[in-house]
């Protein structure tokens, strides 16, 4: 938890373009709204703090421009994140057809599953998925 910074030097850093992604991983527990929300726009902001973010700020993150970005590199585990955020993200209608394809296109099961309230999605697409068997050693999200 961050309790030793004042709200001011929190949105400072969380608006300084420079911050690291350690320390807005920090601040991305801030007890401030307004420094969550800086901090879920945060080109730098580490995926495991959007994720968790994304429960409370999924519009924000969306809005990341780092976030399909991150994605790519790091393809999450989405059995492993925080459930709630997860959905948030995956169901807004703000969610790109392109990160609709993505979670949709990804071999983990929850990822899918998160997907069939979306109406990004194609009408065709909105039933359960199937479970895709993973390969022994493949990485969540491999294609």
């Amino acid at each position: 938890m961050i309790t030793d910074d004042s709200r001011e030097a929190q949105l400072a850093a969380a608006r300084d373009p420079t911050t690291s992604s350690e320390r807005l991983h920090l601040l991305s527990y801030s007890r401030e709204h307004e420094v969550r929300l800086l901090v879920a726009r945060h080109a730098n902001t580490p995926l495991l703090a959007l994720l968790e973010l994304c429960r409370d700020h999924a519009d924000e993150v969306l809005a990341n421009p780092a976030l399909p970005l991150l994605l790519l590199a790091e393809p999450p585990d989405w059995g492993e994140c925080h459930t709630t955020g997860a959905f948030a993200l995956a169901s807004s209608p703000l969610c790109p057809a392109s990160l609709v394809e993505w979670f949709w296109r990804s071999r983990d099961y929850q990822g899918r599953l998160l997907l069939v309230g979306n109406a990004a999605l194609p009408v065709e697409r909105r039933r359960l998925p199937p479970r895709v068997q993973e390969p022994q050693g493949a990485h969540p999200g491999a294609h």
